[in-house]
């Protein structure tokens, strides 16, 4: 069963089910709950899962606009992860975050045809302005389109 977090849109706003939303993966729930306290007044909803097979079974049932995945966690990387997002539903943008990015990262996260290397810790304004691109970005076509 996932556990799935979605912070609540602020006060006032109405119910839209076409709302985009993002997806964020970290098998580190203070992390989790970070971005989520930082998006909370974002043009977007917010959706977190702490392992890479609750995303995957998530994304069996819903479409965010983006997943963002830590790069280091227990059950695979977030590069791994993304590499399969990618292929399996390729209209969905990602994103890695990582406390570590060196050269293997940044190679791994080109393989995996991410849009964004992210850094922990973040700059705030940096990740926000990063993350709303994202989401706003028309999706991208299939090739041979």
């Amino acid at each position: 069963m996932i556990e799935l977090e979605v912070e609540p849109r602020p006060s006032g706003s109405s119910a839209d089910p076409d709302r985009p939303f993002i997806l964020c993966v970290d098998d580190d729930l203070g992390v989790l709950s970070a971005l989520r306290r930082l998006l909370r007044e974002e043009p977007y909803d917010v959706a977190t899962v702490p392992s890479a097979a609750q995303a995957l079974s998530f994304l069996r049932h819903h479409r965010p606009r983006v997943v963002v995945s830590d790069e280091r966690m227990p059950d695979t990387s977030g590069c791994e992860l993304l590499a399969e997002v990618r292929q399996r539903w390729p209209g969905i943008r990602i994103a890695i975050l990582t406390a570590y990015p060196g050269r293997d990262v940044m190679a791994r996260s080109h393989q995996a045809g991410a849009d964004f290397l992210l850094c922990k810790p973040w700059d705030e304004e940096g990740l926000k302005r990063t993350l709303r691109q994202l989401v706003m970005e028309p999706e991208p076509r299939p090739e041979g389109r």
